[in-house]
């Protein structure tokens, strides 16, 4: 690695942006620790220009063949992907993440793999690739690591998030049958209780753009939670259905029932004023309207 950063230089100059550009991502590979990560990433990010020129020189140097070709580790590559998929270079993004997570799960180390998995999933179901989401999907809710190397259960703990994705994805793809289908063998199976149950379910419905039923069922899910004997807590529960009457906000918003939307929030900002989300909302709703 030190002699193909060393070619480059005395190739093309010191302050060629050549040169700069794949240094800079050669210099990932160095990264350790979340914090470092982080900031790198916020850097590359906030400069777009330079990041896009990082993302390409990485992924030049990546795809070479033979002995020029540059190795990245599972920091870099998770960096890499990340930064892609936030600057639009989707189909860099897809590839440092796969390779990142083939890696992780080389190591069979849990954080790393779900670290990877994450952020894969939520790129390509943020970029709309929803039947490559639902692969991937797939393929986590498929493996197992050893018990040994996954003594906390960390992978197995956020399978049933990505069981929940899967479903999302399926219903995207205009699956929405199939997948509730597999929400009713969960709920049978007693993998989801009646109020996780009909919130997903209010979610699918909402994916697949039947908003009609989605405020339907998203009103049957008040009534269930309020009356649920096992929510013992009086403002537990006027919090949840106050969460899930915004939830509504959001989908009254995409059918332009701009009044009902309002008088929601309105409702919410009087018991909650200060509620930064609830403002905000609200008045970007006024403005746009």
């Amino acid at each position: 690695m030190i002699l193909f950063m060393m070619a480059i230089v005395s190739t093309v100059g010191q302050d060629s942006p050549i040169s700069s550009d794949a240094g800079r991502a050669i210099a990932l590979n160095q990264l350790t620790g979340s914090e470092a990560i982080r900031a790198k990433y916020k850097e590359l990010i906030t400069d777009r220009d330079s990041g896009k020129r990082v993302i390409d020189a990485a992924l030049s140097a990546w795809e070479k063949e033979g002995a020029d070709r540059v190795p990245f580790n599972t920091n870099a590559l998770f960096v890499l992907g990340r930064v892609a998929f936030h600057l639009r270079r989707n189909d860099a993004g897809e590839k440092f993440l796969k390779a990142h997570v083939s890696a992780a799960r080389a190591l069979q180390s849990p954080s790393k793999v779900l670290q990877g998995y994450n952020a894969l999933i939520f790129n390509l179901y943020e970029v709309g690739k929803f039947a490559e989401c639902e692969k991937v999907c797939q393929e986590l809710l498929d493996f197992n690591l050893p018990e040994n190397a996954d003594e906390e259960g960390l992978v197995n703990k956020a399978k049933s998030n990505v069981f929940r994705r899967l479903l999302m994805c399926q219903a995207r793809q205009g699956n929405l049958e199939k997948a509730e289908q597999a929400l009713k063998r969960l709920e049978r199976r007693g993998g989801l209780k009646p109020i996780g149950a009909a919130d997903l379910r209010c979610r699918l419905l909402r994916e697949a753009g039947k908003l009609d039923e989605t405020l339907k069922a998203y009103q049957a899910l008040i009534d269930l939670v309020d009356n649920d004997e096992e929510i013992k807590d009086k403002d537990q529960k006027v919090e949840i259905i106050d969460d899930i009457r915004y939830s509504m906000t959001g989908v009254l918003m995409e059918m332009r029932k701009v009044d009902e939307a309002t008088k929601i929030l309105e409702a919410l900002l009087k018991k909650e004023p200060d509620n930064p989300t609830f403002n905000n909302d609200l008045g970007y709703i006024w403005a746009d309207n």
